[in-house]
C-alpha cells in the first residue's frame, strides 16, 4: 500500500499502476475461478485504497481494468464490490466517486460507513444494489450503548431500503474482537433486519 502511495509524486505513476495492476489481474481471475469451482455463488472483491485515489486517478488509472477483472468474473458469479473509505468526494471537473466505483460492473456495491448512505442511494439509484454502511467503529466499542447501536443499524436499514436494492451489512470488515460483543452485535443486527429489512 505505502509503495503505490509513494507514486503518486511520479509522472509515470499511471503507466506504473497500470502495469503493477495487469501483472496482478491474471492472479485474482485465477483466485476467483478456483472459489467459484470450491462452490462460491459470489465473489468479493475488496478495494483498500479506492478513497485514496480520489475521482480522477480512479478513473484514470484504475476503472478500466477493474470493470475487465469484474467482467470476467461475471461470466461466472456475481462480484460484490467493497469499497473502503470516503467515496463520495466529486472533484472539480464533476468526476462523481459514487458513480465511478458503481459504473465498475459488480452486481453488488459495498459502501463503507463514512459514506451518507441517501446521498449513494440518490446518485446511484437503481443501477447498482447497495450493501453496507453501519459504524464499524461503533459496532466494535465495547462501550457503546446497546441503543445506540439499534439506532445505527436501524436507520441503515430504513435509509438503505427506499427505492429497494439494498443489503444490511456493516461499513468494512465485522470487528469480531471482543468476541461476546460481535455474537452480540451481530444478534441485535439480525433481529433488526428481520423485523425491518423486508420491502
Amino acid at each position: 500500500m505505502m509503495t503505490i502511495m509513494k507514486l503518486t509524486m511520479r509522472k509515470t505513476r499511471e503507466s506504473q499502476i497500470k502495469k503493477n495492476i495487469k501483472r496482478i489481474l491474471p492472479i485474482q481471475l485465477e483466485f476467483a475461478k478456483l472459489q467459484v469451482e470450491a462452490g462460491a455463488d459470489i465473489i468479493g472483491a475488496g478495494d483498500s485504497a479506492v478513497s485514496l485515489n480520489g475521482p480522477m486517478r480512479y478513473e484514470r488509472d484504475c476503472l478500466e481494468l477493474t470493470q475487465k477483472l469484474f467482467r470476467d468474473i461475471q461470466k461466472h458469479v456475481p462480484v460484490l464490490y467493497h469499497t473502503c473509505g470516503d467515496n463520495s468526494p466529486v472533484d472539480k471537473e464533476g468526476r462523481d466517486m459514487l458513480k465511478l466505483i458503481a459504473s465498475s460492473g459488480a452486481s453488488i456495491l459495498d459502501i463503507d460507513y463514512q459514506v451518507d448512505l441517501a446521498v449513494a442511494k440518490q446518485k446511484i439509484g437503481n443501477q447498482i444494489c447497495i450493501r453496507g454502511n453501519s459504524n464499524t467503529s461503533i459496532l466494535g466499542n465495547s462501550s457503546t450503548p446497546i441503543n445506540e447501536i439499534v439506532a445505527n443499524i436501524s436507520n441503515n436499514i430504513e435509509i438503505g431500503k427506499r427505492g429497494g436494492r439494498y443489503m444490511y451489512a456493516a461499513g468494512c470488515e465485522w470487528p469480531w474482537m471482543p468476541f461476546e460483543l460481535a455474537l452480540r452485535n451481530l444478534s441485535i443486527a439480525r433481529t433488526l433486519t428481520e423485523k425491518l429489512g423486508y420491502y
